[in-house]
């Protein structure tokens, strides 16, 4: 089909579409080591992205995108039946929508953390045992729509308007407290009882010119 301002590669009989280019590829490596006499456990993660992308129906270009991801977590066996953990992990994402920010920028990658500790116990004969952990895990970058009504106040359609894409960015943060605990009565009972706390917010300050 003929090229159109709409379809500017005539693609797809026509009607719009998109048309990607994409390639992806990852490393990672573990190590797991244990310290005096096993008292102490460690575990140690890399991970190595590379990430390209060109979406041809616009020559939109997002990356090449390089980053390195890490986890590195650690249990201290205070006694036989006592340990203390703790646990951090990173990791990228990369933001898929194929359409432009408000200012008519490409997504940049987003960024996940994770952060938790805690405390296990193993008792009586490990028929009971049971775990208290805090956590907190943020995101940075995520991408939604704006919404058309806040959209056609500052980009309002027509000659003066439109200019950019639909997508905004904000960050997302969690933090909890779990508390966990299991029981095995009899040699085929299992019974478990869990309490949750979690806190979330979403969004951040969003500046947009009229």
């Amino acid at each position: 089909m003929p090229p159109t301002a709409a379809n500017p590669l005539g693609l797809n009989n026509g009607a719009g579409g998109t048309w990607l280019n994409t390639r992806k590829s990852a490393w990672y490596g573990t190590l797991f080591t244990n310290w005096f006499d096993g008292k102490i456990a460690t575990m140690s993660g890399v991970r190595w992205d590379h990430f390209w992308r060109v979406v041809r129906t616009s020559e939109e270009r997002i990356g090449p995108i390089h980053a390195v991801s890490k986890n590195p977590g650690g249990v201290w066996h205070v006694m036989p039946k006592l340990g203390l953990y703790y646990g951090y992990s990173d990791a990228l994402k990369v933001n898929t929508a194929t359409s432009l920010s408000f200012f008519n920028e490409g997504l940049p990658p987003g960024r996940g953390r994770g952060r938790e500790a805690g405390v296990k116990v193993d008792l009586v004969d490990n028929r009971l045992s049971g775990s208290v952990a805090v956590f907190k895990a943020t995101a940075e970058n995520e991408s939604d729509v704006l919404v058309a009504a806040v959209r056609d106040v500052v980009d309002p359609t027509g000659i003066n308007g439109k200019f950019g894409g639909p997508n905004i960015l904000f960050d997302r943060e969690t933090r909890g407290l779990e508390v966990a605990l299991t029981a095995r009565p009899l040699p085929r009972w299992n019974l478990r009882v869990g309490l949750n706390w979690i806190n979330g917010k979403d969004g951040n300050d969003l500046a947009l010119p009229i």
